[in-house]
């Protein structure tokens, strides 16, 4: 599982999560693609939000919030 640390706006830091799957079909495109993703920061709170990947390599996280 691939994973990313994203810090949101109030400076949380967030451990997310990608399904290897879906990384492994993207590295067959050649074009940004949108995948959920979901996170836990350090006191366990839960987040989901959107990775954009192009070419099957991650770019940024587009939108994340907390459940």
């Amino acid at each position: 599982m691939q994973t990313e640390t994203y810090t949101n706006e109030n400076g949380t830091e967030i451990l997310v999560h990608f399904d290897d799957l879906q990384v492994e079909l993207l590295d067959r495109c050649d074009h940004s693609a949108f995948y959920k993703c979901t996170g836990y920061d350090a006191n366990g709170t839960e987040y989901v939000g959107t990775a954009e990947f192009c070419c099957g390599e991650f770019e940024a996280i587009t939108d994340i919030e907390e459940l």
